[in-house]
C-alpha cells in the first residue's frame, strides 16, 4: 500500500509531460516582465535610485535596501530588459532566468510591488522556472543544440521535448491559493461585496474605475449584485478547477473571459490580467498543449514558414 502511493506520489509531481505548455509560460513571463520595464525605463532614475520620491520621503530606508545612482538605477533596468529577452528565447535559459528574478526581486521592492498580489505571483513562478526544463526545447538553446550535429539523433530530441512536471504543477497549485485567497478576502473583509456596492463604487471611482463599460453597469443594481456573488462563487471554484483535470478547459475559459472581463471594466494595471492569462497556459493539459503547438507548427511548415522537423 505504501509502495502505491510513493508511486502515485512521483506520478502526480514528476512524471515527464510535454514542455510545450511551459515554454509558452516562459515566453509569455518574460514578455510581461519586459513591456512592464520597458514603460518604466524613462522614469528609471526617478522610480528606481537615491533620487526617487520614495526615498525622499523615508519609505525605503524603512525596507533597508541599498539605492544606487541614477546612472547604476539606469543600467539595472536596461540589464533587467536585456535578461528578459534572454529568457524569452531561450539563450543561456537558465543564468538568464536567475538574473532575472534577482533583478526583478530587487527593483520590485524599490517600487513597493511587494504590495501587489500580480506582480509577487510572477516574481514567484519565475523563481520556480529556475528548476524547471523550459528552456530544453522551444529555445534558442535548442536550436544551438541542434546546430551541433545533433540534428539526426531523434530519440535525443524527443527527450527534449518533456521534462519534470512538478513545476508546472506547483505553479497551478499557486494559481488556486490564488483564487482562493481571492474568494475569503472577498466574502469575509470586503464591505458591501454581496449587495453590489463595493463594485458599483470601485466602478465609479476616478482611479479605479470610469470606464465606458463599467460606468454603464453601475446604473443597475441587479448587475453589481449578481456580478458580486458570482465573482465569489466563481473564485472559490476555480481554486478547485485549475486542479481537477475534468474541469482544465472550462477554468482556462472562464478564466480567459473572467480576467478579460475585468481587464476591460476596471481601470487595473494589466499586469494583473495579462500573468493570469499566462498562467492559465498551465492550466491545460500539457498534452493538448502540445498537440495544439504542433498542429499549428504544421499549418506553417506548409506555408513554408514553420520550423522544420
Amino acid at each position: 500500500m505504501f509502495s502505491k502511493w510513493i508511486k502515485s506520489w512521483n506520478q502526480y509531481w514528476f512524471v515527464a509531460k510535454p514542455l510545450h505548455g511551459l515554454v509558452l509560460f516562459r515566453i509569455g513571463v518574460a514578455l510581461i516582465l519586459f513591456a512592464y520595464y520597458l514603460k518604466r525605463l524613462p522614469y528609471a532614475e526617478m522610480i528606481f535610485s537615491v533620487e526617487s520620491f520614495d526615498h525622499r520621503l523615508g519609505f525605503i530606508e524603512s525596507l533597508s535596501i541599498p539605492l544606487f545612482s541614477p546612472a547604476v538605477a539606469m543600467f539595472l533596468v536596461l540589464f533587467c530588459l536585456v535578461t528578459s529577452l534572454l529568457f524569452a528565447l531561450g539563450l543561456w535559459t537558465r543564468l538568464s532566468n536567475i538574473f532575472l528574478v534577482v533583478l526583478v526581486a530587487y527593483l520590485g521592492c524599490v517600487e513597493g510591488m511587494y504590495t501587489i498580489g500580480g506582480f509577487n505571483l510572477l516574481l514567484i513562478s519565475s523563481f520556480l522556472l529556475i528548476f524547471s526544463d523550459c528552456g530544453k526545447y522551444g529555445s534558442l538553446d535548442y536550436w544551438l543544440w541542434l546546430k551541433k550535429g545533433n540534428k539526426k539523433k531523434k530519440k535525443e530530441i524527443e527527450k527534449r521535448k518533456v521534462g519534470s512536471y512538478w513545476v508546472q504543477r506547483l505553479i497551478v497549485v499557486q494559481l488556486a491559493i490564488v483564487y482562493l485567497a481571492c474568494a475569503f478576502y472577498k466574502s469575509q473583509y470586503a464591505y458591501g461585496w454581496y449587495n453590489g456596492k463595493f463594485l458599483r463604487e470601485t466602478l465609479l471611482d476616478p482611479y479605479w474605475g470610469q470606464l465606458p463599460l463599467g460606468v454603464w453597469m453601475s446604473q443597475y443594481h441587479w448587475v453589481m449584485a449578481f456580478a458580486g456573488t458570482s465573482v465569489l462563487l466563481w473564485e472559490f471554484f476555480m481554486s478547485l478547477f485549475v486542479l481537477l483535470p475534468k474541469f482544465r478547459n472550462f477554468a482556462f475559459i472562464s478564466g480567459v473571459f473572467f480576467h478579460a472581463f475585468i481587464l476591460f471594466t476596471f481601470n487595473l494595471t494589466s499586469l494583473f490580467s495579462f500573468t493570469m492569462f499566462v498562467h492559465l497556459i498551465l492550466v491545460l493539459s500539457p498534452y493538448d498543449v502540445a498537440r495544439y503547438c504542433e498542429s499549428f507548427n504544421s499549418f506553417l511548415r506548409k506555408n513554408g514558414i514553420g520550423v522544420k522537423k
